[in-house]
């Protein structure tokens, strides 16, 4: 099976061009489209096409065509449509709220400069305002607790959560914390407070976590096992680091970790941003595949047949610190050199720090709309993450996997 530019490989005459977002690939002898804006999938022709190296396309066929979106008559409108999926759904509001950027831990890693700012109550306030004013155009608000340690400004959070109820804003969230100051009066807040799901982090093995964050492991285990109960969606995210990759294996020996009921969280396996690497990135593989033969339920990081967005390079979506400051991405959060603007600003630019940043290398690629140079626009513009042969291949073999399953599920 290949993956095809069709604009290089199959000539369909000079009245005809191949729209910018279709894919083409061979299998079992037979020469496939797909339209990654619909997500479309089409049995085209057999392979002696590819063999002619072109095709005339009959007036029936090219109309066909053209109503799927196979062909057009404009580049500049399927350019525009592909920025715009990139973007995001007009319609949808996300906020990554971050009420303070204190922090009971002193991670080596990581990459806030701390400070003790907090909300204050007028910009509580502004935040349930600016909610209201989304809300009342007819968008979805989603909201996302972030830090610093958001659970240090627990009361923030329940007042904006409990105006916003007041207000009758239909708005659903989710909170990314250490677990350490989970409590069950906390847990009970939740609740009440359309907090439906929780992420919490381990810093590897129990020996590795204790090293880097204050000896808490045990205790975030517990508090764990609290969310579970209380029926909270959990996520246990386990940071890798070129140290602590070769011990991770040992959670699933250890008794804290396994009081943790396989069946009722997922767990997914992430590097460091400033120690990402090809290597690591293999081990991180092979991880993922001794917890999935243990019946863990694995979130693996598997390419999409979707044009590639993120929150960074959405307009939409805001990360707002504690001083009604933004970012365009969560991992600038206390950075001033990164502080694109103010919620309280009347009118606000659109995001650019992390738009248009692909390595040319990645420009020309046939995926190049779907993986995004191995996705994080953050890692990317710090030279975190780039093109690489061997993750390049292993990225394409991922959609061709996808599109194969696609054809099968049709059938």
């Amino acid at each position: 099976m290949k993956i095809l530019k069709l604009h290089n490989e199959v000539n369909i005459g000079k009245e005809n061009s191949w729209s910018e977002d279709v894919l083409s690939f061979v299998h079992e002898d037979s020469l496939y489209l797909y339209k990654l804006l619909s997500a479309r999938i089409i049995k085209f022709a057999n392979s002696e096409i590819l063999q002619a190296h072109s095709v005339k396309l009959d007036e029936k066929t090219r109309f066909n065509l053209e109503k799927l979106g196979m062909i057009n008559t404009s580049k500049d409108s399927i350019v525009k449509d592909l920025k715009q999926c990139q973007n995001g759904n007009a319609q949808e509001v996300n906020l990554t709220i971050a009420p303070t950027l204190k922090c009971n831990l002193s991670c080596a890693y990581c990459f806030e400069n701390k400070s003790n700012k907090s909300l204050s109550s007028e910009s509580e306030d502004f935040i349930v305002d600016y909610i209201h004013e989304q809300n009342s155009k007819g968008k979805e608000i989603h909201i996302t607790w972030y830090g610093g340690e958001p659970l240090l400004a627990m009361d923030s959070i329940r007042i904006i959560s409990n105006k916003l109820n007041r207000k009758s804003i239909n708005f659903s969230s989710d909170i990314i914390t250490n677990g350490v100051c989970i409590t069950d009066s906390i847990l009970k807040d939740f609740c009440n407070l359309k907090i439906n799901s929780v992420q919490i982090t381990l810093d590897g093995c129990k020996s590795c976590h204790n090293a880097a964050r204050s000896g808490t492991f045990s205790k975030v285990i517990r508090n764990a096992t609290k969310i579970i109960k209380n029926n909270i969606s959990l996520t246990v995210r386990v940071n890798c680091t070129n140290d602590n990759i070769a011990g991770i294996k040992n959670l699933l020996n250890c008794p804290d970790f396994i009081m943790l009921k396989k069946d009722k969280f997922k767990i997914y396996f992430d590097e460091i941003d400033s120690e990402t690497s090809n290597n690591l990135k293999e081990a991180i593989t092979q991880v993922e595949q001794q917890f999935i033969e243990n019946n863990y339920n694995v979130k693996r990081s598997k390419l999409s047949l979707k044009v590639f967005s993120c929150s960074a390079i959405k307009d939409n979506d805001l990360c707002i610190g504690p001083e009604l400051e933004l970012y365009d991405c969560y991992s600038n959060f206390g950075h001033k050199e990164y502080i694109s603007g103010n919620l309280r600003d009347s009118k606000r630019t659109a995001k650019t720090t992390y738009k248009n940043i692909l390595p040319k290398e990645c420009k020309s690629c046939e995926i190049a709309e779907i993986c995004h140079c191995g996705g994080c626009p953050y890692k990317i513009k710090n030279n975190y993450i780039k093109p690489n042969p061997v993750f390049c291949e292993k990225a394409k073999s991922q959609v061709e996997e996808r599109l194969v399953e696609l054809i099968r599920g049709g059938k």
